[in-house]
């Protein structure tokens, strides 16, 4: 697996001494850096939007769809995503959500309660 770009030759003789030669220009992408986001702290509840960045498609595991929010269950969760560059080079990241219980004040908690049933 070559390391850098390069144009490389081969030279080739058939049995009858005949020799023939040809080229390929390799093209070396460099590794793509996804980057998950930082990892996340909140309440139960709470929704949450995980977007990739770095590469050109980006694929959650877990059904998490990129830059789509949803709500996840109380406690830790590991998320991975996996991008793609534009030349198909592939790399991954993680990211975690802890999702915590969360003490409200009883305003806090009325607020809640009216909101819902609106």
């Amino acid at each position: 697996n070559p390391v850098i770009s390069n144009l490389y030759s081969v030279v080739g003789t058939d049995a009858n001494g005949c020799i023939n030669t040809d080229q390929a220009d390799i093209i070396v992408n460099p590794t793509p850096v996804v980057n998950a986001g930082l990892d996340q702290i909140v309440c139960i509840g709470a929704s949450v939007t995980l977007a990739g960045s770095g590469t050109s498609t980006y694929s959650w595991n877990n059904g998490i769809t990129n830059n789509v929010a949803f709500t996840p269950s109380l406690g830790t969760v590991t998320y991975t995503v996996t991008g793609t560059s534009i030349e198909g080079c592939i790399t991954t990241d993680d990211v975690v959500v802890t999702v915590i219980l969360c003490q409200l004040s009883l305003q806090e908690m009325m607020l809640l309660f009216v909101k819902n049933q609106l």
